[in-house]
């Protein structure tokens, strides 16, 4: 099973819940979440683009 939350497995004896959405017009969709997702390490936040300054307005 995967978890719709973290995106990652859920192992065998690991608490999780699940979610039912019931479809209106076909069989619904059972989901899949960890009771507490584990921890994944942060990204670095992206860098700034480099781009140049706009160029000032010189309309009257």
């Amino acid at each position: 099973m995967i978890c719709v939350r973290c995106d990652q497995g859920i192992r065998p004896g690991e608490p999780y819940d699940s979610h039912i959405h019931h479809g209106a017009s076909g069989p619904g969709t059972t989901n899949y979440s960890h009771k507490q997702c584990p921890k994944r390490p942060r990204r670095p936040a992206p860098e700034p683009a480099n781009r140049p300054e706009p160029a000032p307005d010189r309309r009257p």
